[in-house]
């Protein structure tokens, strides 16, 4: 290939056109601020003094709850491990380790747990 300093005409400008660049990049810019002034904690004063949302109360949190597999009922304890039965005998796969499948198999619904909804 040789090198010239030929003009060649490709039919294309440098005008500004308008596609989905400019208002991607707008929404772009709004992200951003909008991540920034989360980080500040300047979002949820701007949306509660706009009454779009409540002011967050202090979380309760229950030490006292059962484990995960306490808390969910029996019958869909049973149903999970009915479908991982499945997995591992049909289908040759895992869906739990072995431990976790344990655990699910010998929990017992901790009723004194007050697990909720």
């Amino acid at each position: 290939m040789d090198f010239s300093f030929n003009k060649t005409l490709t039919g294309h400008t440098a005008a500004p056109v308008m596609g989905p660049d400019l208002p991607l990049f707008i929404a772009g810019i709004l992200f951003a601020v909008v991540m920034l002034l989360n980080v500040w904690g300047l979002f949820d004063k701007c949306m509660q003094a706009m009454k779009l949302m409540d002011i967050q109360e202090t979380v309760e949190v229950n030490e006292e709850l059962g484990t995960y597999y306490q808390c969910i009922p029996a019958w869909t304890r049973k149903s999970m491990l009915a479908e991982e039965a499945h997995l591992r005998h049909v289908l040759k796969a895992k869906a739990f380790s072995n431990q976790n499948m344990e655990y699910m198999r010998t929990a017992v619904h901790a009723h004194s747990a007050n697990c909720s909804k």
